[in-house]
């Protein structure tokens, strides 16, 4: 079987079955995605990649300036 399509199946199976326990999409996906990943690569090359794409994710200016700009705010009472 290949990678890829071994990858969508175990991805489809984990989300949908998340999503009938209640789990939240987000959680579900990203549970999902981290999964599957841990089927096609080693536990520690896995984890490395899945640092590097949530750091490249969030380094992001368009991201970083949403906090910024509610933080950069007035308070009034």
């Amino acid at each position: 079987m290949d990678q890829a399509i071994l990858v969508a199946l175990v991805m489809l199976v984990c989300v949908l079955t998340m999503l009938v326990l209640g789990i939240p999409i987000s959680i579900s996906i990203g549970l999902a995605s981290t999964i599957a990943m841990l089927f096609v690569l080693p536990f520690e090359n896995a984890m490395g990649t899945a640092a590097q794409k949530v750091f490249t994710g969030v380094n992001s200016f368009s991201l970083l300036a949403i906090p910024f700009f509610h933080t950069g705010g007035e308070y009034h009472e």
